[in-house]
């Protein structure tokens, strides 16, 4: 036995220990074999660095995919400081930041989060219930972190995330039982409730509606079955729709309206192919209605414009036969579009489909020529750099209507060689206030350059002196740092007051730096720039701000004023700073109104309102009182 035994030994050190052969041993087959078997990120940040063998076999292996986890240690190395963060604009840290919560990585958003400079946010933790992260949502909650409940359970339910909608349900009974004494919002669950349905039903998530019904207090609501059908999920549709019977009798869900149908027919017009379409539209016939007790057949008007506005931005490849379809048998026309509609499909036919172009001519013969749907042609067009489509619709293009919208879309574009050619067709490519505007705000230098020319026959020149606030406004929000170089390379001097807010709302310290080292006059954003940070939980730019030494304002309608609640903008929405930026200005020494402060938080309607109004309310009886407060002269 000892014989063989040394036989052994002797035969495995002569071969070497496999454990201890380099890899560069392995056939290049087992590498790739090997790398199958391990998450991507492991492969790029890991397995792929072992040795030159490993890079060489696996060189087509180094991306790094964000929203899935990666390996901590690698993490620590790319997004470990600050300084990493320092160039980003504040919507990309933001998004770094949404997809390490949305990746589960726990130990990385530990990492991200203080070098990012931003502060905790309801959209953190909506990015990480929409991962399916219960282990996040519950430290994100215990960290202080505010949750938008609606939004969270939403994300959770779209991704068919079943434990994370139960435990965000749970969260708000448990709410719901310890302000039992403050009138709590009776309804608040059923809603949330709700609003998870629709969303799972609106992803297809069949598996989820059941488990959520099996829950006693979770039912749904007419969104259900509408979300279902514009999803194009026919199944679960019908079967939301078989289910209407055996709710109770006072259930809102068991109540459809003409208009409620209707509604769910232009949903399954979006949604569903032709003939699951008009099998609805069959079975719509005979669904009972709340102000009709007896099932009547489906009324739709010939001038019922949501249908056919539904089957232009449909995603399905037969979106033509189901225009054609409610054209020719429904008798639905379409007389013309107004802005808003106009607005709507616009969004969907020129930016989202890759025949945007044959769309915007359906839309041309459905409405005979209407100037929405003129503009929208033009639109599909130049975003398709469509020449003949383009060429054939200039006999139709009127001067001063819709050449200028040409200019402006190909001016937003960038698209050069397309500016010209609408020159050369006698198209009017004037520089005007909405071209400029759109070359600036997408950083289009050659089209600003083009416009204002050296002869300045497009009238750029003037422009650039009549609306250069304006542009330099657009190119500081978007952080075009080439197109502000070249405006003061034309002699144009910092005198707006909105360029350094609106360089603040963009978010990027290094722009920030780079006008104060312009010699931008600090004192001309005081207030704004502040709570514009604010609003976007942007803790970096704060800093920034206060070590450039910009002015915090009156404390009456200055920085902490607006950082608590903003005037409504022209929506009517407004922007509400967090708590935490709150305490920060507050502790840096920001001056104080604390009753238009208080006044203001009446406004919230956030997550944070009431921790805000309870804050507020405890600063007001330590002293902060009225006129300032103790900060208020600092």
């Amino acid at each position: 036995m000892s014989s063989a035994l040394a036989s052994a030994a002797s035969a495995t050190a002569a071969a070497g220990d496999v454990s201890q052969r380099p890899w560069s041993d392995l056939p290049s087959v087992v590498w790739i074999h090997i790398a199958k078997f391990l998450p991507p990120n492991e492969v790029a940040c890991n397995l792929r660095l072992v040795d030159k063998a490993a890079a060489g076999q696996l060189r087509d292996r180094t991306a790094v995919r964000l929203p899935e986890p990666s390996p901590p240690h690698a993490f620590v190395w790319r997004w470990g400081s600050s300084q990493a963060w320092h160039d980003m604009p504040y919507m990309q840290r933001r998004r770094l930041l949404e997809l390490t919560a949305g990746s589960g990585s726990l130990a990385n958003l530990e990492t991200a989060l203080p070098a990012s400079g931003c502060f905790l946010a309801a959209w953190l933790f909506t990015s990480a219930a929409g991962g399916g992260n219960t282990h996040m949502c519950q430290w994100l909650e215990a960290q202080g972190c505010p949750c938008n409940e609606l939004g969270a359970v939403v994300a959770a339910a779209r991704g068919g995330h079943l434990a994370v909608v139960r435990w965000l349900l749970a969260r708000i009974r448990q709410q719901q039982q310890d302000e039992q004494q403050r009138q709590p919002d009776p309804h608040r669950r059923r809603n949330v409730g709700c609003a998870a349905f629709a969303a799972a039903a609106g992803a297809g998530h069949r598996a989820l509606c059941e488990a959520l019904l099996a829950d006693d207090d979770v039912t749904f609501d007419r969104q259900a079955p509408i979300a279902a059908a514009r999803g194009g999920h026919v199944g679960l549709t019908e079967w939301l729709l078989q289910l209407l019977p055996r709710l109770p009798p006072n259930d809102g869900a068991r109540s459809w309206s003409q208009a409620a149908k209707r509604q769910l027919l232009a949903a399954a017009v979006h949604g569903f192919e032709l003939p699951a379409l008009q099998r609805l539209h069959t079975a719509l016939q005979h669904l009972a209605t709340s102000d009709d007790p007896n099932p009547v057949p489906l009324r739709i008007s010939p001038l019922d414009d949501s249908l056919l506005l539904a089957a232009l931005n449909s995603p399905t490849r037969d979106w033509r036969d189901k225009a054609r379809w409610l054209h020719q048998e429904l008798g639905v026309r379409l007389q013309r579009l107004n802005v808003d509609q106009a607005a709507l499909l616009r969004g969907g036919i020129t930016t989202r489909y890759g025949d945007a172009v044959e769309r915007a001519q359906m839309l041309l013969q459905l409405t005979q020529g209407d100037d929405q749907a003129m503009v929208m042609a033009v639109g599909a067009a130049i975003r398709a750099g469509d020449l003949p489509l383009l060429q054939s619709l200039q006999h139709r293009v009127r001067a001063g209507e819709h050449d200028f919208r040409a200019a402006e879309l190909a001016a937003e574009e960038g698209n050069l060689e397309l500016l010209r050619q609408m020159d050369a067709w006698g198209w009017r490519i004037w520089a005007g206030r909405e071209t400029m505007l759109a070359a600036a705000r997408s950083g289009h230098l050659a089209v600003l350059q083009l416009l204002v020319g050296p002869d300045d026959e497009r009238g750029g020149r003037a422009a650039l002196w009549l609306y250069g606030h304006e542009l330099m406004d657009e190119a500081a929000a978007g952080g075009r740092v080439e197109v502000m170089e070249w405006m003061r390379a034309q002699g144009w001097s910092f005198r707006g007051e909105s360029t350094f807010a609106a360089a603040a709302s963009y978010g990027n310290v290094a722009l920030l730096e780079r006008l104060a080292g312009w010699g931008y006059p600090l004192e001309a954003a005081a207030g704004e720039a502040f709570a514009l940070a604010s609003h976007n939980c942007d803790l970096a730019t704060l800093r920034c701000l206060r070590r450039l030494g910009c002015p915090w304002g009156p404390a009456r309608e200055g920085s902490f004023t607006q950082a608590v609640c903003s005037a409504p903008g022209p929506t009517g929405l407004r922007d509400c700073g967090p708590l935490a930026a709150l305490r920060w200005m507050r502790a840096k020494g920001c001056p104080v109104d604390w009753k238009e402060a208080r006044s203001r938080a009446a406004h919230r309607r956030d997550p944070e309102a009431a921790a805000v109004r309870a804050w507020i309310d405890a600063q007001m009886q330590q002293g902060g009182g009225g006129g300032g407060g103790a900060a208020a002269g600092q």
